[in-house]
């Protein structure tokens, strides 16, 4: 690469928050059903994430409230317990009004 031309700029997709922003080098899989993952997609693309920023969110939030202490867990429960609660308020709002969702299958009601 010559002085005149430039470094390829580093996208991170949407993801938000600054340690998503940082780059992920360890990989780590589960599997989730159809239903489960079509989910995830749903929710991710209501915070306007990417599918692996949406569940790393998730997962930074759950190894925080579960690792640190004093001041700094209250503030890591909270962080997560909150984002849960937006993750359900956008889900729910983005069902129509006769749907419900239960067990990780769409119920139409009659």
């Amino acid at each position: 690469m010559t002085n005149t031309q430039k470094a390829p700029e580093q996208r991170t997709a949407h993801r938000r928050g600054p340690r998503l922003n940082v780059p992920r080098d360890a990989t780590v899989c589960c599997l989730v059903t159809k239903d489960e993952r079509d989910t995830i997609d749903e929710l991710s693309l209501e915070f306007g994430l990417t599918r692996s920023a949406y569940i790393a969110e998730l997962v930074i939030g759950l190894v925080d409230a579960a690792t640190l202490e004093g001041e700094e867990y209250t503030s890591a429960r909270k962080k997560l317990e909150d984002f849960i609660g937006e993750s359900r308020q956008k889900f729910v709002a983005s069902r129509p009004s006769q749907e419900t969702h239960t067990n990780r299958v769409t119920v139409i009601k009659r």
